[in-house]
């Protein structure tokens, strides 16, 4: 299973309408047995936690499972803690 397979997998669990974050998505890569093995196996020396977490994030984005809730003419975004501790904003996507 690749990093892209996962992350497209995990959305597609999430039932139509539903509203997320990223990090939604990466706790259950870091978190579940099922998916952990591929998440530490693609994080790399040369790439750290918020460039890896970037990608998941675009990963979402490409994925044609979501899309990104509008807040007025801009891309809805809130705060949510990241996995140093530290509060940080994270566009939301709603599963189609």
């Amino acid at each position: 299973m690749t990093l892209e397979d996962a992350v497209k997998e995990i959305v597609r669990d999430f039932s139509s309408g539903k509203i997320f974050d990223s990090h939604v998505v990466i706790d259950e890569l870091r978190d579940n047995p099922k998916y952990s093995e591929v998440y530490l196996h693609e994080i790399s020396e040369k790439q750290d936690a918020v460039k890896y977490h970037g990608r998941i994030a675009q990963i979402i984005r490409d994925s044609g499972l979501v899309t990104a809730v509008q807040d007025g003419n801009e891309d809805m975004k809130i705060s949510t803690r990241n996995v140093h501790g530290g509060i940080t904003p994270n566009h939301v996507w709603k599963r189609n």
